[in-house]
C-alpha cells in the first residue's frame, strides 16, 4: 500500500519520474520561450529582420535542449554560468557586429513605436550592416532569453505572471494587434502550471488565467480603444471623458445634449480677446464621419517630424513661431478649467507658444493634443501671443520680405511641413462629390477660391445654418475641392466681450461650436474667419441655432457694422447665475464600479472555490486513511504550519525544534510537540500501528498549532496561508 509522504520519510526518486521532470522542464521552458519570442518579435517589429528572428529562435531552442541534457547528466549547476561566459566572449570579440545588430533592432522598434504610439526615437546609424550582425545579435538574445525562460520554468506561478505581464505590456505600449499574443501568454502560463501533478496547482492556474484574462481585457480596452468596435469605443470614450455629449466629435449621427446655458468651462485671461479653443480636429472624412489623421499615415513621415521637432518646430505653436520672427510680442496667459465638456482633448488656443502647447519633442502629434491620464485633464494653462488675429496680415507681409537667418530657417521648416499637409488636407471623399459635385462645378470661380466657396455655401444654405458642425464640415470639404488645404475643428469660441482681464469667467455651452481651419502658407493653421481673404466665409450656427462667427462671435458682415463695445445678442450676461454641472458621468462611474466589482468578485469566487475543494479533499483523504497513515499525514500538515511560523525542520528531524517551540509557545505545547514527534516516528517505522486515541492526540497538536498560527502570524501571512496556500 502506498503511504503518504511525511516529514520523516525518505524515498528514492524513480528513474521515470526524473525523466518526466526533465521533460516537463524542457516543454515548460520551450513554451515560455516561444511565447516571449513571439511577443518580442511581433510587438517590437523585429519580424522585419528575418536573420535576427530565426537566429534568436534556433539559438534559444538549442540552449533549452542543452539545458535538458545537462539536467540528465547532473551538470545543471554549471550550465547557466557556462552559457553566460560564452555569450560574454561572443559579445566581447564581436562587439562591433553586436552594436550594429542592436542598432538595426532599435530602428525596427522605432518604426513600430512611431506607427502604434507616435513615439519619435532617434534613427540609429547602422553603416554597412550585413546579415552577420543580425545573426550574432539574434543568437545572443535567444540564449539570454532561453536562460531566463529555463529559470522561470521551474517556478510555474512566476512564469505565468511573467507571460501575462509581458503580453499586457506589448498590447498596451506597443501595438493593439498584440492582444492575441497576450492570450498566447496566458495559455502558456496555464500550460506551465498544469505541468505539475498537484491538483491544487492546476486549480490555481485556471483561476489565475481567468483573472489575468479579465484584467488584461479591461486594461487593453481602456488604453487601446483603436482595436475595439466603434460602438465600444464610443461607450468607453463617454465613460472616461464626458458627463454629457456636448459635441459630435466628427460623428454627425451622434445624439447631442441640447444647449441650455450650463457652464462647460471657466477661462481666466490676462488680456480679453477672442479665443478659438481647439478641441477635436478632423483630418480625414470618409463620407460618414471625421477622424484624426491615422498614426500610420503620420508615421510615414516620422523622419520629417523628428527633424522638425529637433529643430524647434511643431504645428501646434506654428503661428507663435512665425510671429517670433517679427520680434518680441505681447503675451497673454490663459487658464482653462474643464467642468462639463469632453476631457479627451485639450482646448488649445491657435496662438499658443511652444513652451506651453502640451507637446513633447519625442511624440508625433500632427493635429489635436490628447490629454493625459485615464480620465483626462481638467485644468491647464497656456501662454499665447496676444493680438495675434490683428497681426496676421502684417505677419504674412513680413515673412515675404524678411531675409534674416531666423526667418529663412523657419520658412524652410514651414515649407517641409506644408508639403506634408497637402498630402492629406486636400482629400475630398467620393460621397461628397456625388452629392454636391454638380453644384461645386457650377459655383467655381477661376479668379478666387474664397469666392467659389462663398457662392457654394450660399447655394447650399439659403439662410443661417442650424448646425455649426454641419456647416463647418461642408465648408471644409468645399475648401479642399477648390484647392485650399483645410481641416474640420470642434471646440469653444470665447468672444472677447465675455472675458474680463484677470478674472475667471464661466463659459456657457452655447459657445461650443465648430469651424473650418485653413492652412495659411507661412502662418500655419488658422480659423477661416481669421485667414486673410476668407472673412466672408463665416456663418456658423451654434448649438442653439444662433449665427456666430467673425472675430467676436458674429457674422463677418455684422461685425463691421456693429458699434464698438456693443453687446452681442447670443452672449451670456456676465451676471447670469452659473449652474455648476455634475462633473462625473453617472454611467461612466457605474461602468467603472461594475468592472472593478466583477474582477473582485471573480477573484473572490476563485479563491473560495479553490480553498473549499482543497479542504474537503483533505478531510476525505484523512477519513479514508488508517490510523497510522492519518497520524503521519496530520503530523506533516502540522510541520507545514510550524514552517510558516519560522520553525522549519529543513531536511532534518523536528526534535531540535521542540526547545524553540517551548520558548515561543509555552512548555505545554513544546512537550506535546515532542511527544507527537516520537509518535510520528513510531507510527512510520515501527511494526505497531497507531491507535484511534493517538490519532486524536495528533489532531489536538494540529489544532494547537493552528491556534498559535492565528495568534502569532501577521495578518498578511494568515491571509496567504488561508486563501493562497490553503493550509487551514
Amino acid at each position: 500500500m502506498n503511504k503518504p509522504n511525511s516529514a520523516l520519510r525518505l524515498e528514492r526518486t524513480p528513474a521515470n519520474t526524473a525523466w518526466q521532470s526533465i521533460l516537463w522542464a524542457f516543454l515548460g521552458g520551450a513554451a515560455l520561450f516561444l511565447t516571449l519570442d513571439g511577443l518580442l518579435v511581433h510587438a517590437a517589429g523585429l519580424n522585419m529582420l528575418a536573420p535576427l528572428r530565426w537566429a534568436m529562435l534556433m539559438a534559444g531552442l538549442l540552449c533549452l535542449l542543452l539545458r535538458a541534457a545537462a539536467q540528465k547528466f547532473g551538470k545543471n549547476v554549471y550550465f547557466a554560468p557556462a552559457m553566460l561566459f560564452l555569450a560574454a566572449l561572443c559579445a566581447i570579440f564581436g562587439g562591433s557586429l553586436v552594436r550594429v545588430g542592436l542598432a538595426q533592432a532599435q530602428n525596427a522598434l522605432r518604426e513600430t513605436l512611431c506607427a502604434a504610439r507616435g513615439v519619435l526615437l532617434p534613427l540609429a546609424d547602422v553603416g554597412n550592416a550585413g546579415a552577420g550582425s543580425l545573426i550574432l545579435t539574434g543568437a545572443l538574445v535567444g540564449v539570454l532569453l532561453a536562460l531566463l525562460c529555463g529559470f522561470f520554468a521551474q517556478k510555474p506561478r512566476f512564469a505565468a505572471l511573467l507571460c501575462v505581464l509581458c503580453g499586457a505590456l506589448a498590447a498596451i505600449v506597443l501595438a493593439p494587434a498584440a492582444v492575441w499574443l497576450t492570450l498566447c501568454g496566458v495559455c502558456a502560463a496555464a500550460f506551465l502550471c498544469f505541468g505539475g501533478a498537484d491538483a491544487a496547482r492546476r486549480l490555481s492556474a485556471a483561476g489565475f488565467c481567468v483573472l489575468a484574462l479579465a484584467l488584461t481585457a479591461a486594461l487593453c480596452a481602456g488604453l487601446n480603444m483603436e482595436a475595439l468596435p466603434a460602438q465600444t469605443q464610443a461607450a468607453l470614450h463617454a465613460a472616461r471623458y464626458e458627463s454629457t455629449a456636448l459635441q459630435p466629435e466628427g460623428d454627425p449621427s451622434r445624439e447631442l445634449t441640447a444647449a441650455d446655458g450650463r457652464t462647460i468651462l471657466t477661462v481666466t485671461a490676462e488680456t480679453p480677446e477672442t479665443l478659438y479653443l481647439r478641441g477635436f480636429i478632423g483630418d480625414r472624412y470618409d463620407g460618414a464621419r471625421w477622424t484624426e489623421l491615422p498614426s500610420a499615415d503620420a508615421a510615414a513621415e516620422k523622419d520629417l517630424f523628428y527633424w522638425l521637432h529637433r529643430s524647434g518646430f511643431d504645428a501646434q505653436s506654428q503661428f507663435a513661431l512665425a510671429r517670433a520672427c517679427m520680434g518680441a510680442a505681447e503675451e497673454n496667459t490663459v487658464t482653462i478649467e474643464v467642468l462639463d465638456a469632453c476631457r479627451a482633448y485639450r482646448y488649445e488656443p491657435f496662438s499658443v507658444t511652444q513652451a506651453t502647447n502640451g507637446v513633447s519633442d519625442t511624440r508625433l502629434v500632427p493635429s489635436a493634443v490628447k490629454t493625459a491620464g485615464l480620465r483626462g485633464e481638467t485644468e491647464y494653462a497656456y501662454t499665447c501671443v496676444s493680438g495675434g488675429a490683428a497681426d496676421i496680415s502684417a505677419l504674412l507681409d513680413f515673412l515675404q520680405t524678411d531675409e534674416s537667418a531666423q526667418t529663412q530657417d523657419y520658412l524652410q521648416m514651414e515649407s517641409a511641413y506644408r508639403d506634408f499637409v497637402r498630402t492629406y488636407a486636400l482629400d475630398v471623399p467620393e460621397a461628397f462629390l456625388a452629392q454636391y459635385g454638380a453644384l461645386l462645378a457650377r459655383c467655381e470661380n477661376a479668379q478666387s477660391a474664397p469666392a467659389s466657396v462663398a457662392s457654394f455655401l450660399k447655394a447650399v444654405y439659403d439662410s443661417a445654418p442650424e448646425s455649426a458642425y454641419d456647416y463647418a464640415a461642408v465648408q471644409t470639404l468645399a475648401l479642399r475641392y477648390y484647392g485650399v488645404p483645410a481641416r474640420y475643428a470642434e471646440g469653444v469660441l470665447v468672444p472677447a466681450s465675455l472675458l474680463r482681464a484677470g478674472s475667471t469667467v464661466p463659459v456657457p455651452d452655447t459657445c461650443a461650436t465648430a469651424w473650418a481651419e485653413v492652412y495659411q502658407d507661412g502662418a500655419g493653421w488658422l480659423p477661416v474667419d481669421l485667414t486673410p481673404g476668407f472673412e466672408t466665409l463665416s456663418g456658423r450656427g451654434t448649438q442653439g441655432g444662433a449665427a456666430s462667427g467673425g472675430t467676436n462671435g458674429t457674422s463677418g458682415a455684422q461685425e463691421t457694422a456693429a458699434p464698438e463695445g456693443a453687446e452681442q445678442k447670443d452672449e451670456q450676461p456676465n451676471t447670469q447665475p452659473v449652474r455648476l454641472p455634475q462633473r462625473e458621468h453617472t454611467s461612466g462611474v457605474l461602468l467603472t464600479i461594475l468592472l472593478v466589482a466583477a474582477i473582485l468578485v471573480l477573484l473572490a469566487l476563485a479563491l473560495v472555490l479553490r480553498r473549499t475543494i482543497l479542504l474537503r479533499r483533505r478531510a476525505r483523504r484523512l477519513a479514508a486513511l488508517s490510523c497510522t497513515d492519518a497520524v503521519c499525514a496530520i503530523y506533516a500538515d502540522t510541520a507545514a504550519l510550524l514552517a510558516r511560523l519560522g520553525l522549519s525542520r529543513g531536511h532534518g528531524s523536528m526534535l531540535p525544534l521542540c526547545v524553540d517551540a517551548s520558548a515561543r509557545f509555552g512548555a505545554e505545547y513544546g512537550a506535546l510537540l515532542e511527544q507527537m514527534t516520537m509518535l510520528n516516528a513510531r507510527a512510520r517505522f515501527s511494526s505497531h500501528g497507531a491507535q484511534e486515541d493517538e490519532r486524536q492526540r495528533m489532531q489536538r497538536l494540529y489544532d494547537a498549532t493552528l491556534t498559535q498560527v492565528k495568534t502569532h502570524a501577521g495578518a498578511l501571512r494568515r491571509l496567504k496561508m488561508r486563501w493562497l496556500e490553503c493550509l487551514y
